[in-house]
């Protein structure tokens, strides 16, 4: 379970800069009729206030995905069985998390808005239909990577795999003493069968723990910290979403060339 939580949160992720950046590049590259000329949308805002809006807008949006992201886990292990203050630790992370993921809804709910402010100043229905749908697929993806952030793995799932690698050795010893017996049987070198004993259970063992240890740190897959291996293998969501922005300026200043190739940079 764990494993593959990482792939869907960043097909999920993905899913919500593009459909970001498609809403940005239609607001800023779709032409309507104003008073028999052509005109990009985003000319037909309030400038500069409107452009400012715009920006402070997806801004937000932005900048509340990484920090709802950046907030650390709760709902583990020492916070179900409420000891030393995790309650209060609880209470406090998730009410942090709540606080972001508001601000996330809301900034999808201006989008909405904005939608249909620009339909009121001559964006044609169908046009407007398909920005809603974009917005509308942005958060069905959101409300899934919600998820994946808050829940977890079943906790008995976990504590039976802790458990299982702490007595694995035992439930294991015979066959291993059976491999030296074996050798000593056949007439090979019984200090070599040892040694290889010895060490062949020791890679299970360290197989075993690597392999646990793996799947508790990708429980959550944007953790910004942990002992664990699965550290390097986190989804770096401030780097994705500063990838995004750098795209929507680069969106912005060609967007007055129309089609023709530009050279400007974000």
């Amino acid at each position: 379970w764990s494993f593959g939580r990482r792939e869907m949160a960043l097909s999920l992720l993905s899913t919500v800069m593009s459909l970001v950046t498609r809403l940005w590049s239609a607001v800023h590259t779709w032409k309507v009729k104003d008073g028999g000329e052509w005109r990009r949308m985003s000319e037909l805002l309030e400038p500069p206030a409107g452009r400012e809006q715009l920006h402070d807008l997806f801004g937000r949006l932005l900048s509340t995905l990484v920090a709802y992201f950046a907030v650390p886990r709760y709902m583990r292990l020492r916070h179900v069985m409420r000891l030393y203050g995790a309650a209060e630790d609880q209470a406090r992370r998730h009410a942090l998390a709540n606080e972001f993921k508001l601000l996330v809804d809301g900034s999808l709910s201006q989008l909405q808005a904005l939608v249909q402010e620009l339909k009121t100043r001559g964006l044609p229905g169908g046009e407007a239909h398909r920005l809603d749908s974009y917005i509308s697929q942005i958060g069905i993806a959101w409300e899934q990577l919600t998820v994946i952030k808050e829940y977890r793995t079943p906790q008995v799932f976990r504590a039976f795999s802790r458990v299982y690698v702490l007595i694995m050795p035992v439930l294991y010893g015979p066959y291993y003493a059976s491999i030296v017996e074996e050798a000593e049987k056949s007439g090979d070198d019984p200090d070599r069968a040892l040694l290889f004993a010895i060490l062949f259970a020791c890679a299970v063992q360290l197989a075993s723990a690597g392999l646990v240890n793996l799947m508790i740190a990708l429980e959550d897959p944007f953790a910004q910290k942990t002992r664990f291996a699965g550290n390097f293998d986190r989804i770096r969501v401030s780097e994705i979403a500063e990838a995004t922005r750098r795209h929507l300026l680069l969106v912005e200043q060609q967007a007055p060339d129309g089609w023709v190739t530009a050279s400007r940079q974000p």
